[in-house]
């Protein structure tokens, strides 16, 4: 398997990692919200909201063919309770998901396939909504 190459770009102040893998580019979501007040916390309450979940499941269900759907149902069907949990290693584990990257370590973090950010894509941009709300930008558009 080849190594994963790690770049980063500067968002309105902030560094923001990416990761090229041979199945594509990962933007770095804890570098997003890292300057946000309980920033942690902010990762974990976008992967409990339904919302969050169903994009996940039908991102999946379209670009990966591995994808347990069977999983995915049960955690359709809990998610957005009170009582629900999910962090981004057990979405991965349960799923197979490969939309999701979730590491510990040096560079670790959880990381969103970029293919996820139609905008990225198209401009030199990351997502238009990433979790904490504010549109990224390069560093040649910051200046």
């Amino acid at each position: 398997m080849s190594k994963s190459k790690r770049t980063s770009i500067e968002v309105q102040g902030t560094s923001i990692g990416i990761l090229t893998q041979p199945g594509g580019d990962y933007i770095s979501l804890t570098d997003m919200v890292r300057n946000f007040d309980g920033a942690g916390a902010l990762l974990e309450q976008w992967l409990k909201n339904k919302d969050t979940v169903l994009f996940l499941g039908v991102w999946e269900r379209i670009n990966n063919p591995d994808f347990n759907s069977l999983e995915f149902e049960g955690i359709k069907n809990e998610a957005g309770r009170n009582s629900f949990f999910l962090s981004a290693k057990t979405w991965i584990n349960v799923t197979r998901a490969i939309g999701l990257i979730a590491s510990a370590g040096r560079y670790g973090g959880t990381y969103a396939h970029a293919a996820r950010c139609p905008d990225q894509l198209r401009k030199p941009q990351l997502c238009a909504h990433p979790p904490g709300g504010v549109p990224a930008r390069t560093a040649a558009e910051a200046q």
